[in-house]
């Protein structure tokens, strides 16, 4: 019988999406406060594999605004490096844009991690640069994939200049960078787990070995990364990648 024009989706495969794929869980995240800590709770989670697709990406990017200086969550580079020594069998990869020059003012130079200068990636901590794109473009998508059970998509880079709260107080004193404040930043994340989550991770995998010619290896198993504080806004239901 056919299906009722008002149940029909507006997705198509191939037309206007990539792939619609099932999701156990939905969950939409406002701003980069509780992004971050979404993320920490569920990379604390990882036991294989963390995958970060980013326009952007500084090491130097202060997850938590309640740290001090000594923990591992003020860096995000050092936080990665700690998670590589607490688990000897989860390898992350992270795959950044090679911006041009015109960018660099407010990003970290990727000449500098290539050179040991600063940030030094653990071993099992693997940074790129993706300069795979037409001339005048760019490489923008914002994903973080771990143990392709769970997937982060949106429109915010774990970098500089993202942390803020819903209240983007005009006066917020963490929303600062080396001392220097910049003004209110406004985005969403969405979350997803399931035949999701692992579209997504082919996709990352695709990016890299577009990128690097290498290939990350499959997840074999894992327990389920997603983070007890975050309620799922929708459960059981198709999602348009």
């Amino acid at each position: 019988m056919p299906i009722p024009n008002a149940q029909r989706s507006i997705f198509e495969e191939g037309r206007n999406c990539r792939r619609v794929a099932n999701a156990g869980r939905v969950a939409f995240i406002v701003d980069g406060d509780d992004y971050f800590k979404m993320f920490m709770a569920a990379a604390e989670r990882a036991r294989e594999s963390i995958i970060v697709l980013g326009w952007d990406f500084n090491s130097n990017c202060c997850l938590s605004v309640e740290c001090d200086s000594n923990d591992p969550r003020a860096k995000l580079g050092e936080y990665l490096n700690h998670l590589a020594r607490r688990r000897r069998d989860l390898h992350i990869y992270v795959l950044d844009w090679d911006f041009p020059m015109i960018y660099a003012d407010d990003r970290e130079a990727p000449i500098k991690v290539r050179l040991g200068w600063g940030w030094k990636p653990h071993r099992r901590v693997h940074l790129e640069f993706d300069n795979t794109h037409p001339p005048g473009g760019s490489h923008h998508q914002k994903i973080v994939v771990i143990d392709d059970a769970i997937a982060f998509c949106g429109g915010l880079d774990l970098t500089c200049q993202r942390w803020d709260t819903p209240a983007h107080a005009p006066c917020e004193p963490h929303r600062a960078v080396a001392d220097q404040p910049y003004p209110p930043f406004h985005d969403l994340m969405i979350a997803v787990d399931g035949e999701a989550a692992c579209e997504l991770g082919r996709i990352a995998r695709e990016r890299w070995r577009a990128s690097t010619e290498k290939e990350i290896p499959p997840v074999r198993a894992s327990d389920h990364p997603w983070p007890p504080d975050l309620k799922p806004a929708l459960t059981n239901l198709p999602v348009a990648i």
